[in-house]
């Protein structure tokens, strides 16, 4: 029997999704619990168009993390800090510092997206990754320069 699940199921399915399981099971379990409703084909049509255009938005995402990755691989990504004689940052350079240095060149890109081991602390240049979608990773440099 095809039923669409209301709620997330442990072990079947999440909410939204349309599942084959036995007729015991849907009438004595999952109605009872409100877990699921009956599947006819109206519901497994809307659940087939919200899956598409579920997938043609992910699609274009995937598109736009593409082309932001072409853009930013192998970038150089300058911030300026004060530093002391011996080339230690007097304040340290983090992923949000890096992100709003993105959003300045006209890159959405949150602090969350960038992978930074630890805090800049030293004047030079520094490998740093953006997640930009699931497996779209963009390489940049960032290169701490003393503030004169």
């Amino acid at each position: 029997m095809k039923v669409m699940l209301i709620k997330d199921v442990s072990g079947l399915g999440s909410k939204g999704q349309i599942v084959d399981v036995s007729e015991g099971y849907a009438v004595n379990y999952l109605f009872r619990k409100k877990l699921a409703i009956p599947a006819n084909k109206g519901i497994i049509k809307e659940v087939e168009k919200r899956e598409k255009a579920k997938k043609a938005k992910e699609q274009k995402k995937r598109q736009e993390a593409l082309e932001t990755k072409k853009k930013l691989d192998g970038m150089i990504l300058e911030i300026r800090r004060k530093a002391g004689d011996s080339g230690k940052l007097f304040s340290a350079i983090t992923s949000k510092d890096i992100a709003e240095a993105l959003k300045e060149k006209g890159f959405e890109v949150e602090k969350k997206q960038i992978s930074l081991k630890r805090p800049i602390k030293v004047v030079g240049d520094t490998p740093v990754s953006v997640k930009l979608f699931k497996d779209i990773t963009a390489e940049i440099i960032v290169r701490a320069v003393k503030e004169a």
